[in-house]
């Protein structure tokens, strides 16, 4: 296998799903930038308006969820094309949705073509994480290798190629489940390799020693009575290498992460988490994080509604950003402190890998649903109660180590290497 030192790592720029998964490869992206397909320098008038077009209508559609009946009804509409269907009994589905034929479409009357000519010209390796461009660069002949990173716990039949056999994307895929889902899918098993979700380095550090040092810091304010203790001492000692809690360990203050979708589409529920947490807020029992990402509007409705709570810094946080990759990064380095990440089940249902307990919002659309039945399934995590009694059910939880419980599970069960995996297999390694 030919050895390479850079790859193109390839996005788009529409929400932070897609961008979030390529920000731990910048390292190897040429020029230690990823490129987002939809906002390139020099992309044609056409193809920049069929992503914005696309983007603008998923936002659209993203808001009416939760705004009354008929809101539930145009979104749900809409998600059945995007559906995951059920993975029992196992069946082949390898012929192409009326979603991926729409794309094979728009492909052949030229969308992509410029973006693959001009990265042919250097032929690295291609890493793709959204499954679009990984059609494209086939369809155009694109020179070099093709990778194509999967995103969710589950996939839908859009992220397979229109015709699987004859294609030569090689698949990385996130779980057990993306990869089996690509063989029903018709991707030969040559082409699937399971790599993990690439986590942030910086978090999981060397040998896991980040990730351990942190969930070591964090548990004991997750388990305040040591509930969790008494029941898996032997377990904690076994991946966190310590008997107990550390003498003088701080119990109190946990804080908590909310994360605002890209959508925006939770500006109502963020509204609601931070009257549930004011009153522990101004207790000193707990610290919010708001994090509304690149979003000025989200950012300014936040600060108002702080104000009108009598709620201020540092307790009562925002976490904004004028760019996306300085946002990542501001993101990962508040998660280092983080204790609870409240968030829909998206991307950030990896995070869970780090002993990040997570409480999960509502889902978002198809994938979001089975990432929720995946977090579930390996209990790393808890369903939202009502947030505007989070005052009551945050402390109640707490004391009954739910939330440590899920933090070990998250930890033990989902693997952190993704990022190395990722890199060994592009670059050649």
């Amino acid at each position: 296998m030919q050895r390479n030192h850079k790859a193109w790592v390839v996005a788009v720029d529409m929400g932070y799903g897609h961008q979030r998964a390529a920000y731990p490869m910048h390292q190897i992206a040429e020029g230690s930038e990823v490129i987002a397909a939809n906002k390139y320098e020099g992309i044609p008038k056409k193809d920049k308006d069929l992503w914005d077009r696309a983007e603008n209508f998923y936002n659209f559609i993203s808001r009416l969820k939760g705004r009354g009946f008929l809101g539930d009804l145009a979104f749900s509409i809409f998600d059945l094309f995007q559906r995951i269907r059920d993975f029992y009994p196992k069946r082949y589905q390898i012929l192409p949705t009326i979603q991926l034929w729409q794309i094979q479409r728009q492909i052949k009357s030229g969308w992509g073509k410029h973006l693959i000519e001009k990265l042919s010209q250097k032929p690295l390796p291609l890493l793709a994480t959204f499954f679009n461009i990984a059609h494209m660069a086939d369809y155009w002949g694109y020179p070099g290798p093709i990778y194509c990173l999967t995103t969710d716990s589950d996939i839908s039949r859009a992220w397979a190629p229109y015709n699987p056999q004859k294609s030569r994307v090689v698949y990385l895929a996130s779980t057990a489940r993306a990869a089996a889902r690509l063989e029903q899918y018709g991707v030969k098993r040559e082409n699937i390799r399971l790599t993990g979700f690439p986590l942030p380095k910086e978090l999981v550090g060397e040998n896991d020693e980040g990730a351990r040092l942190a969930l070591s810091r964090r548990l004991p304010k997750l388990d305040p009575f040591g509930n969790y203790l008494n029941n898996y001492g032997a377990l904690i000692k076994e991946h966190l290498l310590m008997g107990d809690y550390p003498e003088g360990a701080d119990r109190g203050v946990p804080s908590v992460m909310f994360a605002v979708g890209g959508a925006s589409a939770q500006t109502g529920l963020a509204f609601r988490v931070l009257e549930g947490m004011a009153p522990l807020v101004k207790q000193g029992k707990a610290q919010l994080v708001l994090s509304v990402g690149v979003s000025k509007v989200s950012r300014d409705r936040m600060k108002k509604k702080m104000e009108e709570l009598n709620l201020n810094e540092p307790d009562c946080h925002i976490l904004f950003a004028e760019t996306k990759p300085l946002y990542f990064r501001a993101f990962n380095n508040a998660l280092s402190t983080t204790d609870i990440l409240w968030t829909k089940p998206s991307e950030l249902s990896f995070y869970s890998a780090l002993g990040l307990p997570i409480l999960i919002a509502p889902p978002v659309g198809a994938q979001e649903i089975q990432n929720r039945k995946w977090l579930h399934f390996l209990e790393a995590a808890y369903d939202q109660l009502p947030p505007e009694d989070a005052y009551e059910w945050l402390p109640d939880i707490l004391e009954a180590g739910t939330l440590a419980r899920c933090a070990m599970n998250g930890y033990i069960n989902i693997p952190r290497s993704g990022a190395w995996n990722v890199e060994k297999i592009v670059l050649g390694k």
